[in-house]
């Protein structure tokens, strides 16, 4: 009977083979009982307390044994002598190996699953004599990489051994310029070329960063419905270019695919553009034009596209918010927008009682209180990351919200 009261049954006594050979009453679903994946995990447990002399004939009936406890296996005098000569220390891996069909049960099997192995070490004549593994080199992936300004890029660092199998280490991160973290987080707020270091002992391995300046707004941004992603529309009368702005780590891809039309829900007629993420695009369309688009994309849950919630904007308009243009939306003038440090609030009313700082993803990054003698509030974005945020303004009965995007 188990801890949850399922019974569990062996439909009669095996024979040596069954136990050994794990098969017949100890591999069968008994049909008088309900669960026949509880039948035969107690079999299996059965035939590895038998084959490892677990079980101990001198106990009382009625009293339970542990049959996981490995410092009490091959005490008794039956018990499976080939199962115990390939789980001696000298001959296995820490005791572990697969000697019968159910040495697995208890975790004592050698079987290591992954789904993306890339190295096999094989010992040959045992392991009595096994020399505790030596790191000899030190790799740092990736190499050579590209980043904007602002961003963060996450760097592993790999330890080998003279076989060049891989062991798990703790390196020391350092950088020439920039910051690092201990856990390989690198980040830089100029443009740059920087190497970075993981240091381990007196062995070490660098890679190079090359930081770029990040995406100059000389548009229009639109910001679009799904909140993966911005646009950049740029403020030509004719063919303006669009440019595709992640806002959420992970979003793009390589090349994304375009939709756009002069005629709303005009998919079926309308061919795909491959648009890269941050490298701007060229559309067709005259002054007054309303373009219609959508984007298909990748996630870090999958492909995604935002037909269902296609957006817009107008050529020569740019859309609802343009560069350091102030939002409209509300009463109070916010700008810049897009804003690089200081963004200022001018409350044009009274009864203010907090303003509120969110980011994309809902998260609160910043609040603070207004008293009834302020007029204008500055707000400090000199450490916020690039993207999408909201300023919240709240009083009694009062509610006033502008996007902004910081650059």
């Amino acid at each position: 009977v188990g801890p949850n009261g399922i019974l569990a049954y062996i439909s009669g006594k095996p024979n040596t083979q069954e136990v050994i050979e794990g098969k017949g009453k100890i591999a069968e679903d008994v049909l008088a009982t309900p669960d026949k994946d509880a039948d035969k995990a107690f079999q299996a447990q059965f035939s590895a307390a038998v084959n490892r002399g677990a079980i101990d004939l001198t106990i009382p009936g009625g009293q339970s044994q542990n049959w996981g406890d490995n410092t009490k296996y091959f005490k008794t005098d039956i018990f499976n002598k080939y199962v115990w000569f390939f789980h001696q220390p000298d001959i296995s891996n820490n005791s572990k190996t697969y000697a019968f069909a159910y040495d697995d049960v208890f975790d004592n099997s050698s079987t290591i699953q992954s789904q993306s192995p890339t190295k096999v070490k094989i010992t040959v004549g045992g392991f009595a004599n096994l020399v505790t593994q030596q790191l000899t080199s030190v790799t740092v992936t990736p190499a050579n990489s590209k980043i904007k300004v602002g961003a963060t890029l996450k760097l592993t660092a790999t330890g080998y051994d003279a076989s060049q199998f891989p062991m798990t280490i703790s390196p020391v991160w350092s950088a020439s310029g920039g910051t690092i973290d201990n856990l390989g987080n690198f980040s830089a707020p100029t443009v740059g070329v920087y190497t970075v270091t993981a240091t381990v002992g007196t062995l070490n391995a660098s890679t190079t960063v090359t930081v770029e300046q990040g995406i100059a707004i000389t548009g229009c941004v639109v910001n679009t419905s799904s909140g993966d992603f911005s646009v950049i529309v740029s403020k030509d009368l004719t063919n303006p270019t669009m440019t595709f702005v992640p806002t959420i780590s992970g979003t793009g891809d390589a090349t994304c695919l375009l939709f756009y039309s002069k005629t709303p829900n005009n998919w079926g007629s309308v061919g795909a553009h491959g648009a890269k993420p941050n490298v701007p695009f060229t559309i067709l369309g005259n002054t007054g034009d309303k373009i219609y688009f959508y984007y298909v994309y990748s996630s870090g849950t999958g492909n995604k596209n935002s037909m269902a919630s296609n957006d817009n904007f107008t050529v020569g308009n740019c859309g609802a918010t343009g560069l350091n243009e102030k939002v409209q939306k509300v009463q109070s003038e916010v700008y810049p927008n897009p804003v690089k440090d200081i963004l200022t609030i001018k409350l044009n009313q009274t009864g203010f009682e907090k303003i509120q700082i969110y980011d994309i993803c809902g998260s609160l990054r910043n609040e603070s209180s207004i008293s009834n003698e302020m007029s204008e509030i500055k707000v400090n974005f000199v450490s916020m990351d690039r993207g999408i945020y909201f300023v919240v303004l709240k009083g009694n009965n009062l509610t006033q919200t502008a996007k902004i995007i910081k650059e």
